[in-house]
């Protein structure tokens, strides 16, 4: 699925339904639910100049941050969702192999965030006395290391523009990606639901 750009996106208030839902790994939830803290991170190096004042900002690329979704549950119903809608979670591991998982929300595609991975699975905790219960999940979004230079200096600044003169490909990434795409044919081809991202 490709990930809307910002300018496709709906409002909240035209479009409350899309708002409402969050779809991982074609798997829609349609109950109570918050993400907090989806952010976009950059990095940069801070060095101080040799008068008093000023500083010379690098920048170093973006960085994949931690961030929250809770889940509320409410019923038997809500329950028996939670719990085929948390495989997509449960991350089962391949040695030596990143397997994230597809996720859909105006929200994140705001900020261009379209794969994570789980960090933390929460367990089921409760909430109020009128047994409303939740579920956090701490995930991390996921994007793999460009070959190319990240690095900038804002405008104003003596600068050489990055070259990719020299640079060759990194074999651990292209065995990953060589990994991931036979995972994903294997996917398909067992009819799994939502194939892999």
């Amino acid at each position: 699925m490709t990930q809307p750009t910002v300018g496709d996106l709906t409002s909240p208030f035209a479009d409350p339904r899309s708002w409402d839902t969050l779809t991982v790994q074609g798997l829609s939830w349609y109950g109570k639910f918050e993400i907090r803290r989806a952010r976009r991170k950059y990095k940069w190096d801070l060095k101080d100049g040799a008068g008093l004042e000023g500083a010379t900002l690098t920048y170093r690329g973006k960085r994949p941050e931690v961030f929250a979704l809770e889940f509320f549950i409410w019923d038997d119903y809500m329950w028996t969702a939670w719990k085929a809608f948390s495989l997509a979670f449960q991350y089962k591991g391949v040695a030596g192999v990143v397997i994230p998982v597809s996720i859909q929300h105006p929200a994140l595609a705001a900020l261009n965030i379209s794969a994570v991975i789980c960090e933390d699975l929460g367990g089921l905790e409760k909430k109020s006395d009128d047994l409303m219960f939740s579920v956090t999940v701490m995930i991390r979004e996921y994007f793999p290391p460009l070959l190319l230079n990240a690095t900038d200096t804002p405008p104003g600044a003596v600068t050489t523009p990055p070259t990719s003169a020299g640079l060759t490909p990194n074999p651990a990434i292209a065995a990953l990606e060589a990994k991931i795409a036979s995972l994903q044919a294997a996917a398909a081809a067992l009819g799994t639901p939502g194939g892999l991202p």
